[in-house]
Parts: structure tokens; C-alpha cells; sequence
């Protein structure tokens, strides 16, 4: 009987014990997984948190947003989990081929969201994603000129030459090494396919040439440039002008003759999520229309599906854009990861001392 009554015990202990281990160690189990959720990984002020907590309410889908401040952090980050933990990702254009090949993100099941179509034909099939099997376009931007409406109406053309002039006027430009690399590129050669040694030489002596008439660099210029700063030009991402566009009837953004570069940031799935289903319903609903514009409220960056210019209230110069052929897009490339971190490093801090 005493036997009987301590194999009783034992056997009960084993089981608490057990049920211990289950809750410590397997707390992924949808058994204990009430609360359905997603984990989203992003820039900053993306997400209109009106949005968030309506979607929530709307399909009980809890979102976790955290965040990085660059797609080196996110890299970091996906390769010490191999992207558990994370369910969707926004990174950047030339980011994309790097997740692609390491196998960090998974193929996107098209067929599950209702707006594909609806994006615009232009930001479809670029190099970095040429069948978008990995990625859908969210946010993007353009680079170019911001000048006055009275300076722009006795020009013939605008080149980039304004802000690379031997003589030019006061100007603000972008803080960005890269982007500074890319965009002489683009004005000295028309193109960003050659970076050798002897090229980046001239480009670097052209941006010491520039920084005698430079009052700012900056990435976050828009009319305090213009107005506080006393520029004539400045160098500028479409985003950070849209207000100032909005506000102003006295200013232009425009894209140079040569061309210009082009940042587009994209949604992947990475490839551990087991929450597809969810994913999918987030960004159908993200993509409505109301919700498009609701989020440019907090980012202002140009919107990847059509039929949203009334309700955006974009300004005309950008909608220009938005309008152009598909043969008027090939004037934009992209930043890409083709230059040594070592050679930029020479250059910006050649520049900067």
C-alpha cells in the first residue's frame, strides 16, 4: 500500500514537472497563444498609430512594431535569428538581393492581396526583385532640385549642374555619402555603372569643389534651407519637400535632365513566419486607400498604387512624376551596393575635414 501510494506521488510530481517544462520552454504553442499577432520590423513613423489601433480592433490582429534606424541594424538583427521572431520587414531597395541570397526572406504569395494590381506599372520588376516574387513596394521617393518658381522661369533646362557650378550660389545638399556619390555620378557620366578608382577621384574633387558653396548638408533641409538658410537650390528626397510644396506656391521640385536616383522601400515576409495569414490581412487593409492616406500624414513619401493623387493632395510638381512613361523612368537609378565601405569612408571624410 505505501508502495503504491509513493509511486502515486512520483507520478504526480513527474507530471507537474512536465507540465512546467511545456509552459518554460514551448510558450509558441498556439495552445497558449490566445492573442492572434503579428511582429512587424520597420523604419520609424511609418504606421499611423490611428491606423494600428484600428486595424486591431477591426480583425483582433495584434501588430508589434519595432524599429531600426538602418538596414545594416535590420541585417544585424535577421542574421543572428535567421528572421524569427519577425513576421514582416520593410527594408530597403538594394537591401533586398542580400536577404534574397541568404535565404532570410520567403516568396510572396501574390494571389493574397487584393491591391497588386493596383500598384503602379513603373515600380514593378526592378532589378532587385525583377518578378516581385520577394517583395511589394510601400514607400518610395525621388531626388532632385528645389528652386524658386521665379529662378526656374528663366531657365532653359535644369541640370544638376546648380548645385555642382564652379561659381554656384548658396545651396543645401543631402548628408549622404552615398547619395552624394550616386547623384555626381549622374551628372558627370549619366550613369552609375562605373565606380573605378580614376571615377571616384573626380567625383570626390567635384564634391570638395561643392562644399565651398554648401551652407548645410543636411537630409532633413525642406524650406529652412530656403528661408532661414538664404539657398537659392538645394538637393533634396521628394519626401522631405511635399509639405513645403503644399504649403508654397513660390517653389519647384524638379528632376534634371540627366536623371536621378530613385529609393523604394519594400515589405518581405521573413521566411520563419508561421503568421502569413495575418500578414496578408495587415497589408490589405494597410493599402485601402484611406489608409494610404492616413499614413502620409505621418510618412510623406509618394504612394505605390494609382488612384490616390486627389485624396493625397499631392502637389503638381510631384505628381509629374507619378505620370511619367515607363520610358521616362529609365532617367532614375538606384543606390546600390557596388562601392567598397572603405572607399566611401575616404571620400566622406576627405570631404568633411
Amino acid at each position: 500500500m505505501e508502495q503504491m501510494n509513493y509511486t502515486k506521488k512520483v507520478l504526480i510530481v513527474f507530471f507537474w514537472m512536465l507540465a512546467l517544462i511545456f509552459v518554460l520552454f514551448l510558450p509558441k504553442v498556439k495552445i497558449f497563444n490566445g492573442k492572434k499577432s503579428i511582429n512587424v520590423y520597420s523604419w520609424a513613423s511609418v504606421f499611423s498609430p490611428d491606423f494600428l489601433k484600428k486595424f486591431e480592433e477591426k480583425t483582433g490582429i495584434q501588430v508589434n512594431v519595432s524599429y531600426y534606424e538602418s538596414n545594416e541594424e535590420l541585417f544585424v538583427k535577421l542574421k543572428a535569428t535567421q528572421g524569427r521572431g519577425y513576421d514582416l520587414i520593410l527594408p530597403s531597395d538594394y537591401f533586398v538581393p542580400h536577404l534574397i541570397s541568404l535565404g532570410l526572406i520567403k516568396k510572396i504569395n501574390k494571389e493574397k492581396l487584393n491591391f497588386f494590381d493596383r500598384i503602379n506599372p513603373n515600380l514593378k520588376g526592378f532589378y532587385y526583385d525583377a518578378k516581385n516574387e520577394y517583395t511589394v513596394p510601400y514607400l518610395w521617393e525621388a531626388y532632385g532640385i528645389v528652386l524658386s518658381k521665379e529662378r526656374l522661369a528663366g531657365l532653359k533646362e535644369v541640370s544638376w549642374s546648380l548645385v555642382y557650378d564652379k561659381a554656384p550660389e548658396r545651396i543645401g545638399v543631402v548628408d549622404d555619402p552615398i547619395e552624394l556619390i550616386f547623384i555626381a555620378s549622374k551628372y558627370l557620366y549619366g550613369d552609375i555603372n562605373d565606380f573605378s578608382d580614376e571615377r571616384l577621384d573626380v567625383i570626390s574633387k567635384l564634391l570638395k569643389e561643392q562644399k565651398k558653396h554648401v551652407v548645410a548638408y543636411s537630409n532633413f533641409l525642406g524650406d529652412r534651407a530656403l528661408t532661414s538658410f538664404g539657398c537659392s537650390v538645394i538637393m533634396s528626397a521628394s519626401s522631405e519637400v511635399w509639405k513645403l510644396l503644399r504649403r508654397s506656391n513660390d517653389y519647384s521640385f524638379v528632376v534634371p535632365k540627366e536623371g536621378s536616383i530613385l529609393s523604394v522601400e519594400n515589405f518581405a515576409i521573413p521566411i520563419f513566419s508561421e503568421k502569413e495569414e495575418y500578414v496578408y490581412e495587415f497589408l490589405n487593409e494597410l493599402y485601402r486607400i484611406e489608409n494610404l492616406v492616413e499614413s502620409a500624414s505621418e510618412a510623406p513619401f509618394l504612394p505605390v498604387v494609382l488612384g490616390v493623387e486627389e485624396e493625397l493632395q499631392i502637389p503638381s510638381d510631384l505628381q509629374k512624376i507619378l505620370d511619367m512613361s515607363k520610358s521616362e523612368f529609365q532617367k532614375f537609378d538606384f543606390l546600390q551596393d557596388v562601392i567598397a565601405e572603405d572607399k566611401i569612408n575616404d571620400i566622406w571624410i576627405s570631404l568633411k575635414s
